[in-house]
């Protein structure tokens, strides 16, 4: 029975997920500064928890939980795009410590802030699928500004006196 419910959560798992392309390649660059904007916890319509907290200069650990309570764990760093930004997620919870993109945008409106994510398709790249990470780069970045290479948005709103104090996790400055 307990084997059961595992293999039933696991393709759960998969089919919720199984609009966002996965690789197992991450997106080189430089990476951006940790934004106190990001950090804290959110909650969305399909997302009921979304943590945010940083463990270096340059990169987060995130934990997401899904309506059905499936949480998923990993680290992630961002990258600039243009005017855009660009999350590069590791996904650890499920052990294939696979890389997902997300392009999002975490604006102030009204005292509250609100964070706007767009998977990649898994369905655009499986138009031309790459065959090593620099093809994988050249399809992300070649077509960014592209709409039809994103799911659906998926938006946060960041939930009031849970900032996470940035100076709790980074090392001093010497």
């Amino acid at each position: 029975m307990k084997t059961l419910k595992v293999l039933f959560l696991l393709i759960l798992s998969l089919f919720l997920l199984s609009g966002c392309y996965e690789s197992k390649y991450p997106i080189a660059g430089t990476k951006e500064q940790v934004k106190p904007e990001l950090i804290g916890n959110y909650i969305g319509e399909n997302f009921p928890e979304l943590k945010v907290i940083p463990i270096s200069d340059t990169d987060y650990f995130i934990l997401f939980s899904n309506k059905d309570g499936n949480v998923t764990i990993g680290k992630a760093y961002s990258l600039a795009i243009g005017n855009s930004n660009l999350m590069i997620f590791q996904e650890l919870s499920s052990g294939k410590n696979n890389y997902w993109f997300f392009k999002y945008d975490c604006k102030k409106i009204n005292n509250t802030y609100v964070m706007t994510a767009r998977s990649i398709s898994d369905n655009f790249i499986k138009l031309n699928p790459p065959k090593n990470q620099d093809e994988l780069q050249q399809i992300i970045t070649k077509n960014f500004e592209n709409d039809i290479m994103f799911d659906e948005p998926q938006t946060f709103l960041k939930l009031i006196n849970t900032d996470i104090k940035l100076s709790l996790y980074l090392p001093e400055k010497e």
